[in-house]
């Protein structure tokens, strides 16, 4: 393998080292776990928890570092390894727990074999679940303005009439034991029946969560029709956001409901796509598990700011009761049996009051703590638990084996990009299923229930576009099978703005794929429009500070190149638009207007990609590889710079496609590409050559030259060609130049002209037939390294022979043009002259044409074509 290919591979392999360290980290900290909490006091239960806290670690690195990402079962796994896991590896060395009582040492290894017993199949589960096609949400499943705002409206009446019966809104910012105190004085409890008590305080809570999730992901969506629209939701959010503030505090609110509300305001707002989001979400839970629940308790009470331990000497409070209400549990079913589902119908049926039901069932934890005895008795008890309390541990194995199911399920919803129903009710399980899982169910469902109800309600029960605030839902079905394939094409410009013949080369590859496919062109622009090329769809999406035209002040041009290269908002719009549209692939020309964050964009969402290399943009700033006057033969140290942050940009599987093998051969010499991956297509669609109508003139030899205006084409080169070869041959001569230049330059080439007594006539635009039509010899002499050459090509294909420079793809197209042709050095005029001489008399070989030549277009339709049949894409593209 050569070198480029080497480094090329290399950085395809990086993302697997990630998962590999932290493996290796896991391994590090159990060994380290052994010695210091099992191997001073080694028990079977010791041993066992160990297993635990490798396999939840285990666990939580697969689901960071490798495939979907799972915010649900990120949440359980933390959960059990700092709760279930680290908290009983001290509480059993130091035969220390949480709530003072006799040892049941003859349960513990039972209460870790519970906790094995969910853990494992849970992962079983999860990792055999298969994705299911992806529908888009539309009509009552569908988020919308309409819907956040009444939600919010709903909730706050609630709260006007529920508040002043609950202690009012100062009691809401003091500590729990005041809310307490003001909810017994308003008689709100009637024994153990708290129906009225869930009536005037969970619900408007558990509304209060739902609107602001839905004004968020309304926000996630970007689905506001207009301005007025966005006003509207963003006074909704501000309300929604100030009720949570006053219901689920963490003052007077249950730890785990703020949290919850917290993490679902987390979880509505921010797509987790990247990879250090990942990595930071599995962290932060890890940490606020260990460390901020804890620390939360000072917010009940005095009393319990008063008691608060810091360090390892928190897990021995009853904050990490968790194994101990484990133990208690196997105890009382040695005892008493298995309940059989009891208090699961009784916290699903919680709205129900037990002046109907006498039978209903208390809280599983109260119950297993009045067992030991326990003055207190509202404690918690795992989930699991409270499952094999129920059904034994058949049934803890069963039931999260479908548990494990269900949140890969659900948390494939949150990876949508638009987010539906589908989406509110995954975000609202994750975020509420820490309380679930600390339990007992009794005490947390009515609040997730109410929360899930509401959500329900208020999606399903209308369709929400009335009032004209929500935009449709762009993002259609997508069936695997499709027969017309969706492709979002990225470039720089187009059509009718068309600079150059990367732009016209972009233009002909869309045109070939919208054969087969529904095409969209997306491209930053100064003003939003959507209009038509043909059968392709432009989407001009307004970009901050960009040029209205390509031959833009300098100033324009300075503001335009410094906010893509340091404000990634230049392409948050365009890669929402791209989301909104939900192609199948994506393919890329030349995107320098936004810098690298559109193609981070595209990696995130794991679009399916192809890259397509006009140039050597990717390895200079300057784009041509020209410094002054002179090719950079390798790239500097500032260019180096600008190649890293590409090849970190650029999604690692890829597929290059090249506009010609010099670009293929220096990009892989660089390590942007792998040469045995990249496919080169040039960018001409070719057929016989056809020899342009014959010049009709006055004898005087006409020179021309067809591109943009500009210093890199080697213009004023020309000219200096022209005058010498004037000079030495004493024939007037007349110089075409077709296109167009920014003004200044422009009136630097008439005052070359007319110092050099040289006649040019600037034709503006022109296409290569009639460019062909009215000259006698193309002249190509271009400073910078071109990538291709394209106008070698459309004038040879027309006989025209060319005076070429040596340089960049040049060579490669003029050996396919079937057109005569010479090479010459254009900064030594003298000597391109006397090039330029041989050359029309015929002293110079006529090219030969490849036997087998690749074009552009087909080469893209013919990797596209692979990659949405997913298979390899390296031998498609020839035509003859």
């Amino acid at each position: 393998m050569s070198e480029n290919a080497r480094a090329v591979a290399h950085r395809k392999r990086r993302p697997r080292i990630a998962p590999a360290v932290a493996s290796v980290a896991v391994g590090i900290l159990t060994v380290f776990l052994a010695i210091t909490t099992v191997m001073p006091s080694p028990t079977t239960a010791g041993w066992l928890g160990l297993v635990i806290v490798a396999v939840a670690l285990l666990g939580l690195v697969r689901i960071t570092y490798i495939g979907e990402f799972s915010p649900a079962a990120v949440t359980l796994l933390a959960f059990a390894a700092v709760w279930v896991g680290f908290a009983p590896l001290l509480q059993i060395r130091d035969n220390r727990l949480a709530w003072p009582d006799l040892p049941l040492y003859q349960f513990y290894v039972t209460a870790q074999v519970i906790v094995l017993c969910a853990i494992v199949p849970y992962l079983i589960g999860h990792a055999l679940t298969r994705p299911r096609i992806q529908r888009a949400p539309a009509g009552r499943t569908e988020i919308t303005i309409e819907k956040a705002i009444v939600v919010t409206a709903v909730a706050t009446l609630l709260a006007a009439w529920c508040l002043p019966q609950t202690g009012g809104l100062k009691v809401r910012f003091m500590d729990r034991d005041a809310l307490q105190a003001a909810i017994d004085a308003a008689g709100l409890r009637s024994g153990q029946d708290q129906s009225l008590l869930g009536l005037l305080s969970i619900l408007p809570s558990a509304v209060s969560v739902v609107a602001l999730l839905l004004c968020l992901i309304c926000w996630r969506n970007r689905n506001w029709a207009d301005l007025r629209a966005r006003r509207l939701l963003l006074m909704a959010t501000a309300v929604a956001a100030v009720l949570n503030m006053i219901y689920n505090n963490p003052l007077s609110a249950s730890r785990f409901f703020a949290f919850s509300v917290l993490l679902a305001a987390f979880l509505a707002a921010v797509r987790i796509d990247r990879q250090r989001w990942r990595t930071a979400f599995t962290l932060s839970l890890l940490f606020g598990l260990a460390v901020l629940y804890p620390l939360a308790n000072s917010f009940r009470n005095s009393a319990a700011r008063g008691t608060l331990r810091f360090g390892l000497d928190a897990y021995y409070t009853f904050d990490f009761d968790g194994f101990q209400q484990t133990v208690n549990s196997v105890y009382y079913v040695d005892a008493h049996g298995h309940t059989w589902g009891h208090h699961h119908i009784s916290a699903l049926l919680f709205w129900v009051p037990r002046s109907l039901w006498e039978g209903k069932a208390i809280g599983a934890g109260n119950v297993v703590a009045a067992s030991r005895g326990y003055e207190f008795t509202n404690l918690a008890l795992p989930y699991w638990t409270e499952v094999y309390l129920e059904f034994s541990l058949v049934g803890v194995i069963v039931l999260f084996f479908f548990y494990g199911r269900l949140t890969r399920t659900m948390d494939r919803k949150l990876g949508y990009r638009v987010s539906g129903i589908g989406t509110a009710a995954s975000v609202l399980f994750a975020a509420c299923q820490i309380g679930l899982l600390r339990g007992p169910l009794g005490s947390q469902v009515p609040f997730a229930a109410s929360a899930f109800f509401t959500l329900l309600a208020a999606t399903l029960a209308w369709r929400g576009r009335r009032w004209g605030l929500t935009r449709p839902a762009p993002l259609p079905d997508i069936q695997l099978d499709t027969a017309r394939p969706r492709i979002a094409v990225l470039a720089d410009w187009w059509w009718p703005d068309s600079v150059g013949g990367a732009e016209r080369t972009a233009r002909s590859v869309s045109q070939k794929l919208a054969e087969s496919a529904d095409v969209a062109v997306f491209v930053p622009g100064a003003v939003e429009k959507t209009y038509q090329d043909g059968p392709v769809t432009i989407h001009s999406v307004h970009r901050p500070f960009a040029r209205r035209v390509h031959a833009g002040s300098r100033v324009r041009h300075a503001l335009e190149f410094l906010t893509a290269w340091t404000v990634p908002g230049v392409a948050s719009r365009l890669a929402q638009q791209v989301r909104d549209f939900g192609p199948d692939i994506v393919v890329a020309h030349n995107m320098a207007r936004t810098g690298p964050w559109l193609i981070r964009q595209v990696r995130s969402d794991h679009f399916r990609y192809v890259r397509v290399y006009h140039d050597l943009s990717d390895t200079c700033w300057r784009r041509s590889r020209l410094k002054g006057e002179n090719i950079c033969a390798d790239i500097c140290g500032e260019c180096t710079v600008k190649k890293s942050i590409m090849q970190r940009a650029s999604p690692a599987d890829a597929q290059a496609v090249c506009v010609s093998e010099f670009v293929r051969t220096d990009l892989s010499r660089a390590g942007v590409i792998n040469a045995d991956d990249a496919l080169v297509g040039l960018p001409l669609a070719f057929s016989e050559t056809t020899p342009a109508p014959p010049r009709r003139g006055n004898g005087d030899l006409v020179v021309g030259y067809l591109g943009r205006l500009s210093p890199v084409k080697g213009i004023e080169a020309a000219i200096r060609t022209v005058a010498a070869y004037q000079r030495t041959t004493s024939r007037p001569v007349q110089l075409l130049l077709a296109g167009e230049g920014e003004p200044g330059y422009v009136a630097t080439i008439n005052e070359l002209a007319a110092k050099e007594s040289v006649r040019i006539v600037l034709a503006g635009q022109m296409d290569a037939d009639a460019f062909c039509a009215h000259i006698d010899v193309a002249l190509i002499p271009s400073t910078w390294m071109e990538p291709f050459g394209r106008v070698a090509v459309e004038t040879g294909l027309r006989g025209r022979p060319m005076l070429i420079s040596r340089v960049g793809g040049l060579p490669e197209s003029a050996a396919v043009s079937g057109a005569p042709y010479a090479f010459a050095d254009f900064r030594n005029p003298e000597a391109a002259a006397r090039a330029l001489a041989d050359l029309l008399a015929g002293r110079a070989e006529p090219a030969t044409r490849r036997p087998v030549a690749k074009a552009l277009p087909l080469v893209v339709s013919g990797a596209v074509s692979n990659l949405l049949r997913r298979r390899p894409a390296a031998t498609v593209g020839e035509t003859r």
